[in-house]
């Protein structure tokens, strides 16, 4: 890093939807094909998270129920460019789970050393 570089900052953390259920009513033009799209980044106001894209008109089609899980998520890249969007980052509360594991796992064996 360079000196400009060091009021620059860093983004650790984001929110991004971890999984999600959606319901639809109404009906589906026979024939069609339907391909659902999901957005892996980060959630602002207004940002678009799930579409159902139809290759023909579907007014009769409609939402009847969404339910999404928001999570706090750290970014670590793709392995592979190959990969999906969401293969770029993991939820927080695992990584937070599995070094919470290990410092205990230190603190107790420390702690069984020193009297």
């Amino acid at each position: 890093m360079n000196n400009a570089d060091k009021h620059n900052l860093v983004r650790l953390a984001f929110s991004t939807v971890a999984q999600g259920d959606v319901g639809f009513v109404g009906e589906f033009p026979e024939g069609s094909n339907w391909k659902e799209v999901t957005y892996a980044g980060e959630i602002k106001d207004g940002t678009e998270i799930f579409a159902m894209v139809c290759d023909r008109p579907a007014p009769d089609m409609q939402y009847d129920g969404t339910i999404f899980d928001v999570t706090i998520a750290i970014f670590h890249g793709k392995r592979s460019p190959s990969d999906s969007d969401w293969m770029g980052h993991s939820e927080v509360c695992g990584l937070l789970t599995k070094i919470a594991t290990d410092v205990r796992q230190v603190i107790y064996s420390v702690a069984g050393v020193v009297k």
